[in-house]
């Protein structure tokens, strides 16, 4: 399906595996990458078509339709000189790149980006990884006009502010957190920091079902198999091994930043002015499939 891709100027589609931009992410307008891969805007039908459908097969149906409202925001409040290419749209300006050989031996990257998304899935002898995911929001509630009310990332805000106002004083003296940098960045991912806040240990059941809830709110954007396994990692690890910060307003409309994080989980998200969302959701030990690349190395090295 990807053959013949664009009947306009050529489009790279496949990269060697250990290409750099395999283990970044950039969630900056695509007009600003490097090796931006195949554009959705300048395809032919069949590949955007085929395109869509590797989506589904690695998104949940929410994950994928969250994606759309994502890429949907940019002809909100773009303008046309910002356009990656004539006639296409900005929400068109989203790009496939696939790291490997695709239906050959060896393992599979497959990366789907533009402003404000960041889809990286990791395929190797027939285990998956999806992870990292960044989605971000730009504005986070269309305020007028026929879509007045849309809130691309609705149950990633409003799971984590019902865990916030949950909070009693104690817990809030924990979980608050002033000094606390952001992670989230264009690039490669950072190193790991040390885990700080109110631990999923010090809350009620009901607080721990929202702390819950809102990780599982990023887990299922991926496949059920996918977000299954991540959360039974989670669990697997105990989830009174997680922990929950907070830095900035309470107010919605003005700026935050929350963290979760443990053993197998690191969430951040962070809100400029209340309008302007980023999320970051990785899985520490396993984020590019590393660790099936670690595995297969090993067992190469084994094998006589």
């Amino acid at each position: 399906a990807y053959e013949d891709i664009s009947d306009g100027p050529a489009q790279q589609l496949v990269f060697e595996f250990d290409h750099a931009k395999r283990q970044s992410i950039d969630f900056f307008p695509l007009r600003a990458h490097t090796h931006a891969g195949a554009t959705i805007g300048l395809m032919k039908e069949s590949p955007v078509l085929a395109t869509h459908d590797l989506l589904r097969e690695v998104l949940s149906e929410e994950g994928y339709l969250r994606v759309q409202a994502i890429q949907s925001l940019e002809d909100v409040w773009g303008a046309p000189s910002l356009q990656s290419a004539p006639g296409t749209k900005l929400s068109d300006a989203y790009a496939i790149q696939l790291f490997g050989n695709p239906g050959g031996e060896g393992p599979l990257g497959i990366k789907y980006e533009g402003h404000h998304v960041s889809v990286n899935v990791t395929v190797s002898e027939g285990a998956v990884r999806g992870t990292p995911l960044f989605l971000g929001a730009n504005p986070a509630e269309i305020t007028e006009g026929p879509r007045k009310g849309l809130r691309a990332m609705a149950p990633q805000q409003d799971h984590a502010r019902a865990l916030l106002n949950s909070l009693n004083d104690k817990q809030r003296d924990e979980a608050f957190r002033p000094d606390v940098k952001s992670g989230i960045r264009r690039g490669g991912l950072p190193e790991i920091v040390q885990q700080t806040g109110v631990s999923a240990e010090d809350l009620a059941p009901e607080q721990r079902n929202l702390l819950f809830a809102t990780i599982r709110s990023y887990a299922e954007m991926l496949h059920p198999s996918m977000a299954a396994d991540e959360m039974k990692r989670i669990e697997l690890a105990g989830l009174e091994n997680v922990s929950f910060m907070w830095k900035g307003s309470t107010m919605p409309d003005q700026e935050h930043y929350y963290r979760i994080q443990g053993p197998s989980v690191l969430i951040e998200f962070q809100t400029r002015d209340g309008i302007h969302l980023h999320s970051l959701w990785r899985d520490p030990q396993r984020d590019f499939g590393n660790d099936l690349l670690q595995e297969m190395i090993e067992h190469h090295h084994a094998t006589p």
